[in-house]
């Protein structure tokens, strides 16, 4: 398992340095696009490869942690242009981007936290229809709040901070924090749940419960 790690680190590194070697922008934008969805398939990864319940859902708390992100990152002078009738809670609000992506992914784990006591009651396609409906909530919600998502016509004006450096550095952190739980008694518990839950129950694992912290890590 060490060697797996190891090999997939590898691969990243090595993408990396070919892409700084070249120095070409459109390979770098390129490898960024790469490291970033690297990033949400391993995250999704805690969630559908440990629990072995399917979800349509993820790509919803994606938009809801970029949203955040980007909510806190665009400069003030450029929210009052752009976004004329944003309430002023957010409009006066801005946080550097470290901070801004920190509280971003805490934001998408409390929505995720939100819907992970319903959704831990529930398994196979019931559990995987729900992801289905948070999913199209969230869309619906972020096509039409046009006083904070700017509805269908997206938001503009933020930063550009995701930087080759930083989407390479981010990969690393996720993928070895994503290790980590994966080997910790948590993860051996969640493979249990995924590969027989009446067993898991049977030895005393709280099969919900477990699930429901699997979501919330993702």
């Amino acid at each position: 398992r060490v060697g797996s790690l190891v090999m997939l680190l590898g691969l990243v590194a090595a993408a990396t340095g070919l892409a700084l070697l070249l120095g070409d922008s459109a390979i770098d934008r390129t490898v960024v696009g790469v490291l970033v969805d690297l990033v949400i398939v391993v995250g999704i990864y805690v969630f559908i490869g440990l629990t072995g319940v399917f979800s349509f859902g993820h790509l919803g708390f994606v938009a809801i942690g970029a949203y955040a992100v980007g909510l806190l990152t665009v400069p003030v002078g450029t929210k009052e242009v752009l976004f004329r009738s944003m309430p002023d809670a957010l409009d006066q609000l801005h946080l550097p981007f470290v901070p801004a992506l920190v509280v971003g992914g805490l934001v998408a784990a409390a929505a995720a936290l939100v819907v992970a006591v319903p959704l831990s009651r529930m398994a196979g396609l019931t559990a995987a229809l729900a992801t289905l409906s948070i999913l199209v909530m969230v869309y619906t919600v972020a096509s039409n709040w046009d006083q904070v998502t700017n509805g269908a016509q997206g938001m503009s004006g933020i930063p550009t901070n995701t930087t080759l450096g930083v989407a390479f550095a981010a990969a690393l952190v996720v993928i070895t924090a994503v290790w980590l739980f994966q080997e910790s008694r948590l993860g051996l518990q969640l493979r249990a749940t995924r590969e027989d839950p009446i067993a898991a129950r049977a030895v005393g694992i709280r099969v919900g419960r477990e699930r429901g912290i699997a979501l919330v890590v993702s």
